[in-house]
């Protein structure tokens, strides 16, 4: 009788994670302990390691500590926004991505708060929300197939923030989609020429290739993307489901 009470007492205090660790599968991402630290910019910039990495996306501050081993693109994805902004890098590469977006929710700490008035306040806060209003309104008007009025758009953003990777992409895709593939393929090759590991740059411009009749390019894309980000990403199994058997 004592073995069998001791049993059971246990069995109801093994944790989830124990659980998961001792072969039970895998437990779902936990939403990270609340903390009393600020959420400020320099507090943002204190947490940039692999095992302590905070990254502000769109005005709200997330600790993607335990995301680092377990990101499907890699590790290098995340470490690469720790303890700074990684809006740009996270809507260039998963901005039509709902599960990605869903995912990013659990490790969620707060809303970025502003920094005290003695600080130097920081210039590219503002400039990456208003970023990603531009690339938000821009997709609304890409899934109404209005490529005309969405190009207009981004034209308007490419004005306000040159050189920028997520906007040349999407100028691209509006281009590709009104048959302007001249101007699509110069899109496309600044947007790559500014980051060349953008996704959804290099899978568009796949997409692209196949309508161009240059089946061979669009492979060496499709071969890229499969380096970067592994088999299972979306730009990949897009770009190779355009590629079929060609």
């Amino acid at each position: 009788m004592k073995l069998l009470l001791a049993a059971i007492v246990l069995l109801t205090t093994i944790t989830p994670a124990q659980a998961a660790s001792s072969g039970g599968g895998s437990a779902p991402a936990q939403k990270p302990v609340s903390t009393n630290l600020p959420l400020t910019s320099d507090e943002v910039k204190k947490h940039n390691s692999a095992s302590d990495c905070w990254s502000i996306i769109d005005g709200v501050v997330y600790d993607l500590s335990n995301w680092v081993d377990s990101h499907p693109g890699g590790s290098s994805r995340i470490t690469a926004i720790c303890g700074k902004d990684g809006t740009s890098n996270f809507l260039g590469q998963h901005n039509n991505s709902n599960s990605a977006k869903s995912r990013l929710k659990g490790f969620e700490l707060g809303k970025l708060e502003a920094a005290a008035k003695a600080d130097t306040p920081t210039p590219a806060a503002p400039a990456a929300k208003q970023l990603s209003v531009f690339l938000s309104e821009a997709d609304a008007l890409i899934k109404q197939k209005n490529f005309t009025a969405a190009l207009n758009l981004l034209k308007q953003a490419d004005r306000s923030y040159a050189n920028n990777a997520d906007v040349n992409n999407l100028l691209g895709f509006s281009s590709r989609n009104l048959k302007q593939f001249s101007a699509s393929a110069k899109y496309y090759q600044k947007a790559l020429k500014i980051n060349p590991n953008h996704l959804g740059a290099l899978e568009y411009q796949g997409e692209l290739f196949l309508q161009t009749k240059k089946v061979s390019s669009a492979k060496k894309n499709l071969a890229k993307l499969k380096k970067l980000c592994g088999e299972n990403c979306e730009e990949y199994l897009d770009l190779k489901k355009a590629v079929g058997s060609k």
